[in-house]
């Protein structure tokens, strides 16, 4: 059940008690060593602390590697302390394709008409409550390189966190908002992620991510350009076909492009 308990004690002197976590002994997947919470009230739980004070300055609480310590328990004589707890996480991964999407259905179909783009840039953010926007992951943490197959990985994220990820449109592409799809959280939709484009840099983001599991296909499909292209020429034989050496080509000709593309 995860509970502890030491019983039987003498009340503490004016320094306190002090408890600590071998954080060597929690399971592997657990790793987000979470802060250790001294006498925090909890709903969901029976049971309040009496006559239990921390020292002068408050509780000190530590967290490293190896170790979580709640220091400077004061326990009075019948005292019970009775929340001094030690919170362990799940960490996390979201992932997902950087894809041309040719079949122009917003969807990524590997091996069929879609393909991957490899080399592409996704950008991993992080809500930053202070000052009201999402902000970089500093270091190699908040930058991926999509692979071969156009698939993209971020790590060890934190369950406790709201993340966005950026997508800089790579070259030789044009940018297709609507092919930019949340994908799924623990094999669930994610309600509340929302799509944005910012159409001066050509970036795409994803934001609203909160993971209570793995976040899997968060895909950000481009649109491959086109063109047409033909030749005004001089038809000697007005048969149609520029197909001997006098029906040459004609210069200085205006053409023009009419119709509405489907971005």
């Amino acid at each position: 059940t995860g509970d502890y308990q030491f019983a039987n004690l003498a009340p503490s002197d004016a320094a306190g008690y002090t408890i600590t976590q071998n954080q060597t002994d929690v399971p592997a997947q657990y790793v987000g060593n979470g802060m250790p919470q001294p006498n925090t009230l909890r709903t969901n739980r029976n049971g309040v602390s009496t006559d239990v004070a921390p020292v002068a300055g408050g509780y000190a609480v530590s967290n490293t590697a190896t170790t979580s310590v709640i220091g400077g328990v004061v326990l009075r004589g019948g005292g019970n302390g009775v929340q001094f707890d030690f919170p362990e996480s799940e960490l996390f991964t979201l992932s997902g394709f950087v894809f041309a999407d040719r079949a122009r259905d917003d969807v990524y179909v590997p091996g069929v008409t879609d393909t991957p783009i490899a080399g592409a840039t996704v950008e991993l953010l992080v809500w930053d409550a202070g000052a009201g926007a999402y902000v970089a992951v500093p270091g190699p943490a908040g930058t991926a390189t999509t692979l071969a197959d156009g698939s993209y990985q971020f790590t060890n994220l934190d369950p406790a966190k709201t993340y966005a990820l950026r997508e800089v449109l790579p070259a030789g592409y044009l940018n297709l908002p609507s092919a930019v799809q949340p994908g799924l959280v623990g094999g669930a939709a994610c309600a509340a992620c929302a799509t944005q484009t910012d159409p001066a840099t050509h970036t795409d983001l994803i934001t609203g991510i909160q993971l209570s599991g793995n976040g899997t296909n968060f895909n950000f499909g481009e649109t491959v350009p086109v063109s047409v292209s033909g030749i005004v020429f001089f038809d000697v034989g007005n048969d149609g076909a520029q197909d001997n050496a006098a029906d040459v080509g004609i210069d200085a000709v205006d053409i023009t492009l009419s119709g509405v593309d489907d971005l």
